[in-house]
């Protein structure tokens, strides 16, 4: 892991954003085991080094932490909840702040939501819309994965939309809840530009007036300026996407992001580089496949000399 940072005078703690981690467990799919062994173990093993590094107060998970939540029994998803206690252990002290992703509770293509699918994350995770305050700094969790689908939504769907549209009028309305911070940050699963709409972005960013973005879902990094509105002049909101940290997306490079809050309210972000695991599992697999080769030329010419000797 590429661990570039170092903390700054007038910097605060590091905070690890993780992204799309797909933990696999032992749910059932098609791969063998040994491939969702892997595949946790190498999320565990980049977990522990960058939690021994950075040393943070806050984890955060922007959605996505398991394989196929959204489907799973209620066993399985206790065993789900076994494994993120492996893969993820959260000291004392330590706040793990989850945000929902389609495939923990469900929301794009054909896996619909379903209530029990909600009412069990919300149990274990907390509120899917929330407000959390920590060291100066103001973070909004939303639940954008509720306007992934515009169209053909059940009754799950159309009251999660319903309770985002709710919690975005109580924030505009709870002064409160708006006192000026070092920092807001908002973070969502879906990038802003990945909804449905503009309209519905520029809502989100004029109602909760973030000073930055943190999102997923699209497994690979990028950055955005979104304008502040008319009636909010300043500078252009930044929106951060993180990197997928699961070699099991398909993305060659894999990462975590690591943002600190200055005293100024500035935020410097980074992505700390994983190491590549493809070239590793191809090194395995023809390795692999020359032992086996080794073992069935071996096992043959045992076998092509106990005839021989039968014969003789």
């Amino acid at each position: 892991m590429d661990v570039g940072v170092a903390r700054d005078k007038g910097r605060g703690q590091w905070r690890p954003i993780i992204k799309d981690p797909h933990i696999q467990c032992s749910f059932a799919q098609y791969e063998p085991w040994l491939f969702r062994r892997d595949a946790d173990g190498y999320l565990q093993s980049s977990y522990s080094l960058l939690m021994s590094t950075l040393k943070p107060q806050m984890v955060i998970v922007l959605g996505d932490i398991f394989a196929e939540g959204y489907k799973a029994s209620l066993q399985e998803w206790r065993d789900y909840l076994q494994c993120k206690d492996t893969v993820f252990p959260v000291s004392d002290g330590v706040q793990f702040v989850v945000l929902p992703g389609d495939n923990d509770i469900g929301g794009e293509g054909s896996d619909v939501m379903k209530q029990e699918v909600i009412s069990r994350y919300t149990s274990q995770f907390g509120p899917m819309n929330d407000v959390i305050k920590h060291g100066g700094i103001t973070l909004i969790k939303l639940n954008t994965v509720c306007h992934i689908r515009s169209r053909n939504m059940n009754s799950i769907e159309s009251q999660a939309k319903l309770q985002l549209d709710t919690f975005l009028q109580q924030y505009s309305k709870n002064t409160s809840l708006q006192q000026e911070p070092k920092a807001t940050i908002l973070l969502s699963h879906v990038p802003l530009n990945e909804l449905p709409n503009y309209a519905l972005r520029d809502e989100i960013v004029q109602t909760l007036r973030p000073h930055y973005v943190f999102s997923g879902h699209v497994h690979h990094s990028d950055h955005q300026l979104h304008s502040p509105g008319n009636q909010h002049r300043g500078s252009p909101v930044e929106e951060f996407t993180v990197p997928t940290c699961s070699y099991r997306m398909g993305q060659m490079y894999m990462g975590v992001g690591a943002a600190t809050v200055g005293n100024d309210g500035t935020v410097t972000y980074r992505v700390l580089w994983l190491p590549q695991r493809f070239p590793f599992l191809i090194s395995y697999i023809i390795l692999g496949s020359f032992l086996l080769s080794i073992i069935l030329c071996m096992m043959l010419r045992r076998k092509m000399l106990k005839l021989v000797s039968i014969h003789s």
